[in-house]
């Protein structure tokens, strides 16, 4: 493949600054906007935050204790990347979250069942859903929330 992949990632829950949230969440997407607007290729942005939340309620009602929650909006914000290689998310032995599952990672959602559901949980929020949509042929958006135990 000969085409320029560009990984961004942000995280805002770690930084260190007097600045309100909403100045750094500008100052990361506008450089993310920037770098879209100016280059070629696909670019994957990983918006990575802390939650104390250790369980997620399954379609079924169930508490199920996790380790990350990735947010991919239903898997909207992951459409160039499934159009590139459709296996990389969920592929059973390629996927990624297959792969974190197998090896003991308790990922939400664990399944795509569960990544469909209308009560998915932190499933992408203002900055993965506004660049998405603006450039949703060329930018893969995760957003991924680390249990702050790990």
């Amino acid at each position: 493949m000969n085409e320029n992949i560009t990984l961004i990632v942000s995280n805002y829950v770690f930084k260190r600054s007097n600045a309100p949230h909403g100045r750094i969440r500008n100052y990361n997407c506008t450089h993310l906007q920037e770098h879209l607007q100016n280059e070629n290729g696909v670019v994957f942005h990983f918006n990575i935050h802390g939650t104390g939340r250790k369980t997620v309620k399954d379609l079924n009602g169930k508490n199920q204790y996790v380790d990350v929650i990735i947010g991919t909006v239903k898997g909207r914000t992951i459409f160039p990347l499934n159009q590139k290689d459709p296996a990389a998310w969920w592929g059973k032995t390629t996927g990624l979250i297959p792969l974190l599952l197998d090896k003991g990672v308790a990922v939400w959602p664990p399944n795509q069942t569960e990544e469909m559901a209308s009560n998915a949980p932190l499933d992408g929020g203002y900055t993965i859903e506004t660049y998405s949509s603006k450039f949703k042929d060329r930018l893969v958006t995760i957003q991924v929330e680390v249990i702050r135990c790990l």
